[in-house]
């Protein structure tokens, strides 16, 4: 009796170890789960939001007939006056976005039209959510959630306009294409300094076009081969290691 006791007292049954590594399973796959579940909210929550974005681009051509950020704005867009309150400028209205590029890389955040491009947006009421009043002729006033759309975990959208000419690859998507960035700069591709995971990045792609992170008009890349391998997602690959692109018109 006295070393049933002191076996009770100081140690575990085979029952209660049982029970408590139960109870730690489950603890674990709650967690799990409910990791999957904000995971799979955000990117839901994401394309919802992309979708409105393209939607106030789309309605913006529609009605001045020029590509935001291009447009000659002043006296023509409300709140982008003589005045210059609004820290706001017109674009030459070329029918590109800032510098039209054929690399995937290239840095927009000094460029007048790409920042312009979501201030245009806003004025022209077709979509809210960002201050159209800081002036972003100052790069350092850049800000996720303000000047531009944050609109998955703690990334950037920004706006490149990319060329057929002499490309290769995703550099073919000819247009405006919105690029799923970590920050206001040139992004290298390092490991683990994307924007995405690659499982999302796959489901996002799989909705919304070809699940392919290397042909259609959404993609992925990453100067290494964490993202993608042979045309595939590394979708094993638990880190942030995908810049995702998203061609304007990717739901027609």
């Amino acid at each position: 009796m006295q070393n049933n006791k002191t076996r009770n007292v100081n140690g575990f049954t085979l029952v209660e170890l049982a029970v408590s590594l139960l109870i730690i399973g489950l603890l674990t796959a709650g967690a799990l789960k409910g990791r999957a579940l904000l995971d799979n909210a955000r990117v839901a929550s994401f394309m919802s939001e992309l979708d409105a974005i393209e939607m106030a681009h789309i309605n913006f051509v529609n009605l001045y007939g020029e590509l935001p950020g291009d447009l000659r704005a002043s006296g023509v867009l409300p709140g982008c006056g003589a005045d210059n309150a609004n820290f706001c400028a017109g674009g030459n209205q070329d029918g590109a976005i800032g510098t039209v590029q054929s690399a995937t890389n290239v840095d927009t955040s000094l460029s007048v039209e790409h920042a312009m491009y979501w201030k245009h947006l806003v004025l022209s009421k077709f979509y809210t959510g960002l201050d159209p009043t800081v002036d972003i002729n100052d790069a350092d006033n850049m800000e996720r959630g303000v000047t531009h759309p944050m609109i998955y975990r703690n990334t950037v959208l920004d706006i490149i306009h990319l060329t057929r000419s002499g490309c290769a690859g995703f550099e073919c998507n000819e247009g405006p294409t919105y690029r799923l960035q970590p920050d206001f700069f040139r992004y290298t591709g390092a490991v683990g300094e994307g924007a995405i995971k690659p499982l999302y990045a796959e489901r996002i792609d799989r909705k919304l076009d070809d699940g392919l992170p290397d042909t259609g008009r959404v993609q992925a890349e990453a100067s290494s081969s964490e993202c993608d391998t042979g045309r595939v997602y590394n979708s094993q690959n638990d880190s942030y290691n995908c810049v995702m692109f998203f061609q304007i018109g990717h739901g027609s």
